[in-house]
């Protein structure tokens, strides 16, 4: 029973690991698309680029109103909804395995 354990966790593991990659270059492929559309001008001063219609940060804003990208915004939130998930499972087998594993009770 043991092993099965074990097995079960590396593979929930694994499942993380991977959704952690998948959200991570999501996640990179936004920011650098969207830095590519902004205006530099405001970079290091971010309070002053909230004004700016093409800043960096109104761009950010904007997409997650989902009114620029919409199909790059639905990509990236199911890869967040992924990891999400993933890590939820990850640490409720984690815990149930910590519960019910003969170890745990003193066998």
């Amino acid at each position: 029973m043991s092993g099965i354990l074990h097995a079960l966790m590396l593979v929930v593991f694994a499942n993380a690991f991977v959704s952690f990659l998948i959200f991570f270059f999501w996640q990179a492929k936004v920011i650098l698309t969207l830095d590519g559309m902004s205006d530099y001008e405001f970079t290091l001063k971010p309070w002053k680029g909230l004004g700016e219609p093409n800043s960096l940060q109104t761009n950010h804003g904007r997409f997650f109103q989902g009114e620029i990208l919409p199909d790059l915004k639905r990509k990236w939130a199911k890869a967040a909804t992924y990891l999400l998930v993933s890590t939820m499972v990850l640490f409720a087998c984690g815990a149930l395995v910590e519960i019910f594993s003969p170890s745990s009770l003193g066998g």
